[in-house]
C-alpha cells in the first residue's frame, strides 16, 4: 500500500512538471500553427455532381449495350432517370426550358433500349452530353470557373 501510494505521488509530480514544460504556448519551440477550412455546400457544386453523375450513368448504359449486358445497361438507365428529378429539370428549366426538355427526353428514351437499338441509344447518350454541357454553360455561374466540364463523348 506504501508502495502504491509513493508511485502514485511521484506519478503526479512527473505529470505536473512536464505538464509545465511543454505548456509553454508563447514559447516559438513549442508553438504550432493549426490551419483548416471548412468547406460549405454550393448549389453549383451540386449542380455540376449532377451533371457529371448523370452523365456517367448514361455512358454506362451505352458501354454495357456494346457488351451485350443488357439488363445492367437499363440498370444504368434507370439510375440515369432517377437523377433528373423534377427539382433539377425545374432549375434548368428556370433557365433554359428547351434544355430541361431535351434532357428528359433523351434520359427517358435510353430507358427503352433493346441489343437491336445500340446505334439508337449512341445517339442518346451523344445528346445527353452535349444538353449537359449546355445545361452546365446556362446554369453555373461564371465565377465559378469552369471552362470545359463536361467531358467530349467519344
Amino acid at each position: 500500500m506504501k508502495y502504491s501510494l509513493t508511485l502514485l505521488t511521484v506519478g503526479i509530480i512527473i505529470g505536473l512538471v512536464s505538464t509545465n514544460i511543454f505548456d509553454n504556448s508563447n514559447d516559438p519551440l513549442f508553438s504550432k500553427n493549426v490551419y483548416g477550412h471548412t468547406f460549405t455546400p454550393s448549389e453549383s457544386a451540386s449542380f455540376l455532381s449532377f451533371t457529371e453523375q448523370i452523365q456517367i450513368e448514361s455512358e454506362l448504359v451505352e458501354t454495357n449495350l456494346a457488351n451485350n449486358n443488357i439488363s445492367l445497361a437499363k440498370e444504368h438507365a434507370e439510375k440515369a432517370a432517377m437523377l433528373l428529378t423534377p427539382n433539377i429539370t425545374r432549375e434548368i428549366a428556370e433557365e433554359n426550358k428547351r434544355i430541361a426538355d431535351g434532357l428528359t427526353i433523351a434520359a427517358s428514351s435510353i430507358q427503352n433500349i433493346s441489343a437491336i437499338q445500340k446505334p439508337l441509344v449512341s445517339q442518346f447518350v451523344g445528346n445527353i452530353v452535349v444538353i449537359l454541357g449546355e445545361a452546365i454553360t446556362t446554369r453555373l455561374d461564371q465565377g465559378f470557373g469552369i471552362s470545359q466540364s463536361c467531358r467530349q463523348h467519344p
